[in-house]
């Protein structure tokens, strides 16, 4: 009877999709499960820590004229992008990957992302940091990167792995 409790107590353990609207308010992750962010900002941020796996839709969202838009400080995230979404980022990376983090853009993107950052990484470490590793295998990306790399480590920083396995990247550092 134990064993066929437990049972359905973890079968009833389902994972629940969680919608945000970016122009609420920043959104803070801090534990594992499939999100979706959607809106325009000029002052709020996406926050993920958690030693869980997240999956994170971005649908049309904007993010403009902030100092820091989508950190990734610790996870394991993938990325699905829908419709035409924006990141202008004046003071971090564009989407910034802690070194204890790692960031996957799915091939289930059928959207874009465009990332203009005016003095870091578009897409990887911070200034003097070390970045997790990244792979892309979906999705539309122009990452216009004015002080430093497009995609992987800051300046005199460490980029983890980048891997590019598929999906159209436009980048400009």
């Amino acid at each position: 009877m134990k064993k066929l409790l437990l049972l359905l107590i973890l079968a009833s353990a389902a994972v629940y999709a969680v919608d945000y609207d970016i122009s609420e308010g920043s959104v803070s992750i801090t534990s594992g499960g499939k999100y979706t962010v959607t809106g325009s900002t000029t002052e709020n941020s996406i926050d993920i820590d958690t030693a869980d796996d997240v999956e994170i839709t971005l649908d049309n969202v904007s993010i403009t004229d902030v100092e820091s838009s989508f950190r990734i400080n610790r996870g394991n995230v993938t990325l699905i992008l829908v419709g035409s979404n924006t990141l202008e980022v004046w003071d971090d990376a564009g989407i910034y990957v802690g070194a204890s983090a790692a960031l996957t853009i799915s091939a289930e993107s059928t959207g874009s992302l465009t990332i203009k950052n005016f003095t870091d990484t578009g897409i990887g470490g911070r200034r003097y940091g070390t970045s997790g590793p990244i792979t892309l295998h979906g999705g539309t990306l122009k990452i216009d990167s004015f002080g430093e790399a497009a995609i992987g480590g800051g300046m005199e920083g460490a980029a983890g792995t980048v891997t590019i396995n598929g999906g159209t990247i436009t980048a400009i550092s």
